[in-house]
């Protein structure tokens, strides 16, 4: 079980800014890894995305300025990411350990995207993502650490699946922004 870091605080929203993932070919690829990693107890994680800010706390009466504050900066041209390997990444407080996809293609994208939140987030005095973001979807959690033996999966076989990147989701709370672009 997942615990949380950051005591609940009423009138506080978690916030999370990132791209959703939504390909069946790169489902189909995850959980074949989650199976493959069967004897790690991996959680398979259905709600594949690429984070675009850290997990960020707002105050209700921030969230509607917020929202359109990223509305007016996200004006970008719709492009595509694609992937090329697994990592093993470790949230910030190390109590829980991530088997990943890294971007290969569109990072230069997601690199403007994040200056853009960045922007935004430091207007309402907020922390900015990392300095040098890896770019990644997350699929499995474990709060073990994941020994990662990429000889028992496939890699090339993500290397031809591509994702349109066409929307941005603010999640507050329970409540998902969608921003087109």
């Amino acid at each position: 079980m997942r615990v949380r870091n950051v005591a609940h605080v009423d009138g506080n929203w978690a916030t999370l800014i990132y791209i959703p993932i939504d390909n069946f070919y790169l489902s189909e690829f995850t959980s074949k890894c989650v199976q493959a990693f069967k004897d790690q107890n991996l959680v398979h994680m259905n709600d594949l995305h690429i984070s675009l800010s850290r997990t960020l706390y707002l105050k209700t009466h921030q969230i509607s300025n917020f929202i359109t504050l990223l509305e007016q900066k996200l004006v970008v041209q719709k492009f595509l990411v694609s992937f090329s390997d697994l990592q093993i990444y470790t949230n910030d407080e190390k109590t829980c350990n991530f088997l990943a996809l890294d971007v290969h293609c569109g990072k230069s994208n997601l690199f403007n995207l994040v200056s853009l939140v960045n922007a935004v987030t430091s207007s309402f005095g907020l922390a900015s993502y990392y300095d040098d973001p890896c770019f990644h979807t997350s699929f499995a959690w474990s709060q073990n650490s994941i020994d990662l033996d990429k000889e028992m999966v496939d890699l090339d076989s993500i290397h031809n699946i591509t994702v349109d990147v066409s929307c941005i989701h603010v999640k507050c709370g329970n409540r998902i922004y969608e921003i087109n672009i």
